[in-house]
């Protein structure tokens, strides 16, 4: 029996759309995570230079950034009434650090998914230009290399909508 025609561009849609959630970063990416050099591990908000919050502003479509501390309350949409983290950020960082070409920036989100992303930004261009972001279902890696290693294994999930 042969496949109708609506048969096989499902099937094509169906594989594009698998194909695209575990999409591996650009090349220069790649490269540079895999032979990772780390010039700066950066653990608070405070220490991230003032493009690179320019930036993550920009990328979160905020006014003003809005990024916690990794010890920081995090916020979420589902709240109630004495709620402690109810105007708290609704992204905290775990870390971010340094290469000699990329920030990364790697930080958790509130409810409901409460999963962790990890945004790759140039910093060759002013300010610093987002070059990959992926969302980490697993545990929070803790190191800058244990986070490499699960980009490079396509483990965190480049599907740009639900990253933020």
């Amino acid at each position: 029996m042969t496949p109708q025609p609506w048969q096989s561009a499902s099937l094509g849609i169906v594989l594009a759309a698998v194909g695209t959630a575990s999409a591996l970063p650009p090349q220069s990416v790649r490269q540079e995570l895999t032979h990772l050099q780390v010039l700066r591990t950066i653990s608070t908000v405070a220490a991230m230079p003032a493009p690179l919050k320019a930036s993550l502003t920009k990328t979160f479509h905020q006014k003003s950034l809005q990024l916690g501390n990794p010890s920081d309350l995090i916020g979420g949409a589902v709240t109630y009434t004495g709620d402690p983290a109810r105007n708290a950020p609704y992204r905290r960082l775990i870390f971010a650090f340094e290469t000699p070409s990329f920030y990364v920036v790697y930080y958790q989100h509130g409810d409901p998914e409460n999963a962790q992303s990890a945004l790759v930004l140039t910093k060759q261009d002013h300010p610093p230009r987002l070059a990959w972001g992926g969302a980490d279902l697993n545990a929070a890696a803790r190191s800058p290399h244990e986070l490499a290693t699960r980009i490079l294994k396509g483990k965190v999930w480049d599907d740009r909508p639900y990253i933020w």
